[in-house]
């Protein structure tokens, strides 16, 4: 609600006649005082109302609003989801403040620019009776047009309320250097937005002055009067640019990467949600259409997974009905009920199994990460999922988990220049390499990336490959604790007593922290159960990287922990000669043709799509080489038994 605004008696009043209680200093003082008192009462109100506004499922039951108000806070106590509510304070009252300052300060010298200078136009074109108010209004609008100015402080803490992964732990100057011009995305909505509603919240209150209350000297108005003039004011502000809030309050709940534009999103809600969609947290009420989304992730105990489950809760996931996690033991049932999910036991091999688990539980969304070489269970699962669409109407999704040796030198894909996972040509070149092969039973990946592909369009399945890389860091689920990528080299050089590579040059790999593979799986899933676009299909290639790093510097970086703990007495590396390669097949029982693609190759894929989702990785890649003495020890613990 606006402080009480003061006006001259005289319609074509100048500065020089404005009062003392209207002075420049009073005026912005007072609208300070009031941005700071708005944000200690309301910054809750506001918080659910974004919230709202960024929801875009329909809500059917009053724990799913509790969902989508609270979070990851929904079953906590009273108190813990009442603090849950002051996310990007410190933003909110800076952008408030100033933005009281500026609205409340500065519309009333506009209007008095206006008046002196423009007076007898409006008195022609609305009637002198009229013109007062259209004053105020037109003044209004023209100061909240300005107030774009302050839009990096509203963008933050739009995100700190309703999408904090954005900001990716960084501090207020890391995000001003990094995103720059990214902080004023939806400037033209929120100019719109702002000139629509400040124009209805000045003629508001002016016209309830004037002809609610018959006041020809607003500042005579009482305490009273004030308050209901400034409540009609409010209300019309709120009514009339609220379908622009939601929009502007979409885009700028994305993250900095997303390209998306206010009219597509305008479009999606008009298509999906129906014109109540642009009156969001206007007047909160539950919706009662819409299919439920629910979700099964696959390889819940494995080092990916089970820190794709560990980060779950704290991932701040539009609302969904159910999360299961597919498991094999009782003890892994019990493990995965720690972090929220329902336990699901069935064979993934088996197809009966698959379709009966996937339409009767519903799901709508599959994780799939046990298995990058067999074609069977994801044919099985698309089916299901196609049963589920056909009996609910609802989207429905599949990730597969692959491996980026199918984009490798190793599977014939080019290497001779960095291709992005955006290019479109994907399925057509993996199509093309399964007739180039070199290791059989790695072409077994490739063409299981695209039966996938073709198997999704055929059945309205909208599929998804992801492509983790060499990824390093201690596991945080329940289960695998380290990698499998690094894992021969340490076992190799712990047999033989050196250290040995198979490339003769010096080809280099993707890396990728744990942590920041899994923040792409949930930037991929929230948009998911959003509806939010994501490319699929022949254009759903992901690669979870932050950039490449050679072999021989992750080989230098190794050894040189390996030595320190007496590993190895050298920390050169030795080009394997075919009876070492034997011998290391054996040290780590398997074939040899499948030991080459343990040490090295050359992979030139490269990671856009997350960029463009708004995925930034923690991580640079020389973090592998600067944390190798970590990640040894922790392989070292591991075949020591002692993890």
């Amino acid at each position: 609600m606006p402080p009480s605004i003061a006006v001259s008696a005289s319609p074509h009043s100048t500065p020089s006649k404005l009062n003392l209680h209207e002075s420049t200093a009073v005026r912005f003082a007072s609208a300070g005082a009031a941005g700071l008192a708005e944000v200690i009462v309301f910054h809750p109100v506001d918080t659910i109302s974004k919230r709202l506004m960024r929801n875009q499922s329909h809500i059917s039951s009053a724990s799913q609003l509790n969902a989508v108000v609270f979070r990851h806070h929904a079953s906590g106590s009273l108190h813990r989801r009442f603090f849950s509510l002051f996310p990007g304070l410190g933003y909110a009252a800076s952008y408030k403040i100033l933005q009281r300052v500026h609205k409340y300060g500065g519309q009333p010298l506009i209007r008095v620019y206006l008046k002196e200078h423009h007076g007898p136009s409006f008195d022609q074109m609305f009637g002198g009776h009229n013109s007062k108010t259209m004053i105020h209004a037109t003044a209004g609008s023209l100061v909240g047009v300005t107030e774009i100015i302050f839009l990096p402080l509203d963008v933050l803490k739009i995100k700190r309320q309703t999408n904090p992964q954005a900001l990716n732990g960084r501090g207020i100057f890391s995000i001003l250097r990094e995103e720059g011009g990214g902080l004023y995305r939806g400037s033209s909505w929120t100019a719109a937005r702002n000139a629509l509603g400040s124009f209805a919240l000045f003629g508001g209150c002016a016209a309830a002055k004037q002809y609610l209350f018959g006041l020809e000297d607003y500042n005579s108005a009482t305490c009273t009067q004030n308050l209901v003039a400034s409540g009609v004011g409010s209300c019309a502000s709120i009514i009339v640019a609220s379908p622009l809030d939601v929009v502007k309050t979409r885009l700028q709940s994305q993250g900095f990467g997303s390209k998306e534009s206010g009219f597509r999103i305008v479009g999606r809600m008009a298509r999906h949600e129906g014109p109540g969609s642009f009156f969001k947290a206007l007047l909160p009420k539950l919706l009662t259409t819409g299919p439920k989304i629910t979700v099964l992730i696959t390889g819940a105990s494995g080092y990916l997974g089970g820190t794709l489950l560990a980060r779950l809760e704290s991932a701040n996931l539009p609302p969904y009905d159910k999360l299961f996690a597919l498991v094999r033991t009782d003890a892994q049932a019990e493990a995965v009920k720690q972090y929220g999910l329902e336990p699901l036991t069935f064979d993934i091999r088996n197809e009966a199994a698959v379709q009966d688990a996937v339409v009767s539980n519903a799901i709508t969304v599959v994780y799939y990460l046990p298995d990058a070489l067999s074609p069977e269970p994801p044919s099985y699962f698309i089916k299901a999922l196609a049963s589920v669409k056909e009996k609910t109407g609802s989207t429905v999704h599949f990730l597969f988990t692959t491996g980026a040796k199918m984009f490798s030198s190793f599977t014939g894909a080019p290497t001779d220049r960095p291709v992005p996972d955006t290019d479109p040509s994907w399925y057509e070149i993996q199509k093309a390499q399964v007739n180039s092969q070199s290791i059989p039973f790695m072409f077994k990946g490739v063409a299981t990336n695209n039966s996938i592909v073709e198997a999704g369009e055929r059945l309205g399945v909208r599929t998804y490959i992801f492509a983790p890389c060499i990824v390093y860091g201690e596991g945080e689920g329940f289960g695998k604790k380290i990698s499998i990528q690094t894992v021969a080299i340490v076992k190799a050089a712990k047999a033989l007593g050196r250290m040995y590579k198979f490339d003769q040059d010096s080809p280099s790999w993707p890396v990728c922290h744990v942590a920041d593979n899994t923040t792409l799986y949930l930037e991929m899933l929230r948009r998911m159960i959003a509806d939010e676009p994501l490319d699929h299909g022949k254009k759903g290639y992901y690669l979870a990287s932050s950039g490449s790093v050679a072999w021989d510097d992750i080989y230098k970086a190794m050894g040189k922990t390996l030595k320190k703990h007496g590993v190895i007495s050298d920390t050169a590396v030795a080009i394997a000669d075919p009876g070492i390669i034997e011998k290391i097949a054996a040290f780590n029982n398997v074939p040899r043709d499948v030991m080459t693609t343990f040490f090295g190759g050359r992979c030139t894929f490269t990671a856009e799509h997350g960029k463009g989702l708004g995925w930034k990785p923690k991580y640079a890649p020389e973090h592998i080489l600067e944390t190798a003495e970590q990640e040894v020890e922790l392989i070292l613990k591991h075949l020591d038994g002692k993890l």
